[in-house]
């Protein structure tokens, strides 16, 4: 979609556009100036129906609409459509992943994961900490998570940060030295 480009002066254009000779006749610019606000028109609508349909701007049926297309149908209950639209993101990931270190990395900054930090723990096991206000729940990154690197088990397990939670290392919540572990993957 970057190809696409919103032009907002039609008419400035097209009367910038008219011949020397012809730019002399009132009737003629404002023959031009009457077909290029009508040219104006049909853009400014069509920008506002192509906005419209983008995922980030996307709201209630349209939202359900491209929910459906990618395999992540609306959720019963009065879930609201920011985190619809989070688990949208979310399938879409799914649907693009290979199971890679990468893909996970990438899936965790699309849920809003902030300060992601790995470490390597004995035998084959990831340790994945981060910091922010994600999207979703630790069950649904869990499944989220899961079900982006299949056939591969992963094994979640989420701590909640808490403020009186003692923590030893980093700069996060916590008593002791300020850093809680957020959640673990085997």
């Amino acid at each position: 979609m970057s190809a696409v480009t919103y032009e907002t002066a039609h008419v400035t254009k097209a009367i910038n556009r008219i011949p020397q000779h012809l730019y002399e006749s009132d009737e003629f610019r404002g023959f031009v100036t009457a077909i290029a606000r009508r040219i104006q028109r049909l853009e400014d609508n069509a920008q506002a129906v192509l906005i419209g349909r983008y995922l980030a701007n996307a709201t209630h049926q349209t939202l359900t609409y491209i929910g459906n297309m990618v395999g992540m149908p609306r959720p019963a209950g009065p879930e609201d459509d920011d985190l619809y639209r989070a688990l949208i993101y979310a399938q879409i990931a799914i649907n693009t992943s290979n199971g890679s270190w990468p893909d996970i990395l990438r899936i965790l900054g699309l849920l809003n994961a902030l300060g992601i930090r790995t470490v390597d723990l004995h035998p084959a096991t990831i340790q994945i900490e981060y910091t922010g206000a994600t999207y979703l729940d630790g069950d649904r990154i869990r499944t989220v998570l899961t079900q982006a690197t299949a056939p591969i088990a992963i094994n979640l397990t989420w701590y909640e940060s808490a403020a009186d939670a003692f923590a030893l290392a980093g700069p996060g919540p916590g008593l002791g030295l300020g850093y809680g572990k957020l959640s673990t993957a085997y």
